[in-house]
């Protein structure tokens, strides 16, 4: 079994530079005879940039993409306050 972790709550974000750095974990647990199990967990930290609704859609009418419609945290629709509930 692989059990992938995205982020951690102690990840850093950089407000000018719009880069997270997202700790990814990755634990796989294998079965062997006899019931045995065996494990290995690898983690590191990935920096990834994060964009802007605004941006995405510069981006993509730049390299001549038609945006038909966002969705999510994207969509015009949400408000910023608009937290889901779980």
């Amino acid at each position: 079994t692989l059990s992938i972790v995205w982020g951690d709550e102690n990840d850093v974000f950089h407000p000018i530079t719009q880069i997270r750095n997202f700790t990814v974990q990755f634990d796989l647990v294998m079965n062997g005879e006899n019931n045995t199990k065996s494990c290995q967990s690898v983690k590191d930290v990935v920096p990834m940039r994060l964009f802007t609704a605004q941006e995405l859609y510069a981006l993509a009418t730049c390299c001549g993409l038609e945006v038909v419609e966002m969705f999510g945290a994207l969509d015009d629709e949400v408000e910023v306050w608009n937290a889901e509930e779980e």
